[in-house]
């Protein structure tokens, strides 16, 4: 049996807040979903390109739900959370966003890295996607390990995006027929260390996070943070409104304790990602919310529901 047809991963829906995977699907059925996708799919991308030129983010994101993401490195049970990995599938996601000649580094990085499995643009091609094949894992400090490894040799590109070295990021669902692809890819096997990684020791030692958020405060935080990003939208000023948001999240982030640190990172990433105003520097934009919200991270927050 090939590579491709061996390794299969989980699917959802594309409502970030839905969580439940919905399925599987080989790594194969991935790759040619994104070549040649079924018709649906692609009148609904056409939609959504179109919705986003005319600045229609409300349609935008509405037709987004219509779509799917992936967890490509990992397995989960019942829930998309660390505390939920049952297994990791030897897959890397990586990342490139807000560059130009997408086609053509893509084509570039794969000939370079025979241990990229796919790789393909974004309909926007102005970002660019990959799966890397790595040693599978038995834990998260193991992955980031390689991730870091793998880091160091991609940091150079402009673009990059370092959002990827956590496993349960969701892939969303894209296409590109001329996505490239190989049977039998080689295992990137060189690890690495993290320098800049946040120190929890800067955390007051004497801080307890609360007790659990109920469901509906939950969304309520989730709701305050995008609300926050997407006055960028509004005012068509981006910087302020990332400082705040990730700022907020952080906080948060840090008070309470059925939080995720790493998919809030991940959420405020996808705030990003769907404003309309920020697509033209996703990557600063994410740079700054990474800064202030390690900076949110010292500074737990309450949630007032009110």
């Amino acid at each position: 049996m090939s590579y491709l047809d061996d390794v299969s991963f989980q699917y959802y829906p594309a409502d970030i807040t839905k969580c439940a995977p919905m399925g599987e699907v080989s790594l194969r059925s991935f790759i040619e979903s994104h070549r040649t996708p079924n018709k649906d799919i692609e009148e609904l991308f056409t939609q959504i390109s179109k919705a986003a030129s005319l600045g229609d983010l409300k349609k935008k994101n509405e037709l987004k739900k219509g779509l799917y993401y992936f967890t490509p490195c990992v397995k989960v049970d019942k829930w998309r959370d660390y505390s939920n990995i049952l297994s990791f599938s030897g897959l890397m996601q990586i990342d490139f966003d807000g560059i130009r000649h997408a086609e053509e580094f893509r084509d570039e990085l794969f000939e370079k890295l025979g241990c990229v499995v796919c790789a393909y643009v974004s309909p926007s091609k102005l970002g660019m996607k990959a799966l890397v094949r790595i040693p599978i894992c038995k834990s998260v400090d193991e992955y980031k390990s390689y991730a870091y490894g793998l880091f160091h040799y991609l940091e150079r590109y402009i673009g990059f995006d370092a959002a990827t070295k956590n496993p349960i990021l969701p892939l969303y669902l894209s296409i590109d027929p001329n996505i490239r692809s190989r049977e039998d890819p080689f295992t990137w096997d060189l690890q690495g260390l993290q320098i800049d990684e946040f120190d929890m020791s800067k955390v007051d030692p004497d801080f307890e996070a609360s007790e659990h958020l109920s469901e509906d405060d939950l969304r309520g935080v989730a709701k305050h943070i995008k609300n926050t990003i997407s006055q960028a939208d509004r005012h068509q000023v981006g910087h302020k409104y990332v400082v705040s948001g990730a700022l907020l999240a952080g906080g948060y982030a840090s008070m309470y304790s059925n939080i995720n640190q790493d998919l809030m990172l991940d959420y405020i990433f996808r705030c990003i990602d769907e404003s309309y105003y920020l697509q033209k520097d996703t990557s600063g934009y994410k740079k700054t919310a990474t800064t202030m919200y390690k900076k949110g991270l010292l500074a737990p927050l309450e949630y007032d529901n009110k």
